[in-house]
C-alpha cells in the first residue's frame, strides 16, 4: 500500500499534476494504493454531462483509489446524494469504485495501520454575501456543529492520536504562518485550533491557500504530489 497527497484540482483547471502522476505511475499502482486530494476536486458540478465526463472518462481507470476531502468549491447538493458506507472504520460517500469522499470528522485506519483524520470545508471567497447564494457557493461549505462534535468524538475514540490529518483549510495561526490571509469562519477556525492543540499527529496536509509552503508540521499542497512514508 502506498499513500500520496496533493491539493486542489478544480475539475480540469489543475488536472495537469494528476495527468502527469497518472502517466508516471500507471504501471506501479493498484486500487490498494491511495491518493488524497485536499479539497476542491471539482468533478461534481452539474449532475449531468460534466460529472459523467470526469467520473467515466477522466477517472474511470485511474491507477489508484482517490480519497477526496471536500473543499468549498464542490456541488454539495449532488455530493450528498451518493450512498454513505463505512470504509476502514470511517464514513465515506462512494462516488465510484475509484473515488471515495472522506466525510468530515472521520478517522480511517488504512490496511497498513496508518490512521488518518479527514475534515473538509472552508469559507468561500465566492459566497453571495448579499443574496446568500450564487452558482459557485453552497451553504454546506462550512461544517455544522454536529460535524465538529462528531470529529472530536471520533478522535477521542482513537486516544486523540492519528498519523496524518487531511483538511482543506487550517486555523488562522497556521495560515498566517505561511503568509496566507484568506477569510476564515470564526467557529470553524476555533474548532481547527482545538485540533492543533489537543491531537497528537505526525503531519497535517491542506490546500485552500494557493501556495506551496510548510510551517512546522503543516504542509500546504498546491502543485506537487507527495508520497507519505
Amino acid at each position: 500500500m502506498r499513500l500520496f497527497v496533493t491539493g486542489d484540482v478544480h475539475g480540469n483547471i489543475d488536472y495537469g499534476k494528476l495527468k502527469q502522476f497518472r502517466k508516471l505511475m500507471k504501471d506501479d499502482l493498484t486500487l490498494d494504493d491511495y491518493l488524497v486530494i485536499c479539497g476542491d476536486f471539482g468533478i461534481l458540478w452539474d449532475s449531468k454531462r460534466h460529472d459523467n465526463y470526469f467520473k467515466e472518462r477522466v477517472y474511470g481507470n485511474f491507477p489508484c483509489t482517490i480519497l477526496w476531502v471536500c473543499g468549498n468549491h464542490e456541488n454539495f447538493d449532488t455530493l450528498y446524494t451518493y450512498p454513505v458506507e463505512t470504509w476502514n472504520g470511517g464514513k465515506v460517500h462512494r462516488v465510484t469504485d475509484r473515488i471515495l469522499h472522506l466525510m468530515r470528522g472521520e478517522v480511517f485506519t488504512l490496511p497498513n495501520g496508518t490512521k488518518i483524520f479527514s475534515f473538509g470545508g472552508a469559507k468561500s471567497t465566492d459566497r453571495g454575501y448579499d443574496t446568500g447564494y450564487n452558482k459557485y457557493w453552497w451553504s454546506q461549505e462550512l461544517p455544522t456543529l454536529e460535524e465538529m462534535d462528531n470529529g472530536l468524538a471520533n478522535l477521542g475514540k482513537h486516544s486523540n492520536a492519528v498519523d496524518y490529518i487531511f483538511t482543506h483549510d487550517v486555523p488562522y495561526s497556521v495560515s498566517s504562518g505561511i503568509g496566507a490571509n484568506r477569510v476564515s469562519d470564526e467557529k470553524f477556525n476555533s474548532f481547527l485550533e482545538t485540533i492543533t492543540t489537543t491531537i497528537d499527529f505526525k503531519a497535517w496536509y491542506f490546500r485552500h491557500h494557493h501556495v506551496d509552503a510548510s510551517y512546522d508540521k503543516y504542509h500546504c499542497m498546491y502543485k506537487g504530489i507527495k508520497e507519505l512514508r
